[in-house]
């Protein structure tokens, strides 16, 4: 899925920013990277904007069934919009 290159620039743990609500989620990307592994593991494509790539509840319950070890949870009284 990744060459050696995007290795390198994937940062483990993915952190998973949860709002007060929760009803969607944010992960914190820093490169285009994240926006692929993340678009392969939901089989969706997704955009990093601003820092971050929303995603709804359902979908985080597929991602964390499929990267259970690679992602944290980080609680926010708000997500970056």
């Amino acid at each position: 899925m990744l060459d050696a290159d995007e290795q390198r620039t994937l940062l483990l743990p993915m952190l998973i920013e949860l709002g007060a609500n929760q009803a969607e989620a944010a992960i914190i990307c820093e490169a285009q990277v994240e926006e692929k592994v993340i678009s392969e593991a939901l089989n969706m494509p997704v955009r990093c904007e601003e820092g971050r790539i929303r995603i709804y509840k359902p979908q985080l319950a597929l991602l964390r069934k499929k990267l259970k070890t690679t992602t944290v949870y980080v609680f926010s009284p708000k997500i970056v919009a």
